[in-house]
């Protein structure tokens, strides 16, 4: 009876330690850079900070295929626009 018993607990921690195992590989292989940063941000500021942050203003839509897209944020606190510029570089063969 001792020897089933003992059988049983090599068999229990066994599959314990491939599920953990399998659940280590799948959180290292899957996690998504953006979301940890997302939820670590906002988890550890407090809900009224949320408010104050700047945002980004809608562009047009005749803007959308330019080469050269001018940005704004929005600044709550302030009023002040800051600027920044996004470039593509088309590369097409010819």
């Amino acid at each position: 009876m001792k020897q089933l018993s003992k059988k049983w607990k090599i068999f229990i921690i066994t599959i314990v330690v491939l599920i953990g195992s399998f659940y280590g590989y799948y959180k290292i292989n899957n996690r998504n850079a953006f979301e940890e940063m997302y939820n670590s941000y906002y988890n550890f500021i407090p809900a009224t900070a949320l408010y104050n942050m700047p945002q980004i203003e809608p562009m047009p839509r005749d803007e959308i295929g330019l080469d050269i897209a001018e940005l704004y944020y929005k600044d709550t606190k302030n009023d002040m626009k800051i600027e920044f510029s996004l470039i593509s570089f088309n590369n097409e063969k010819k």
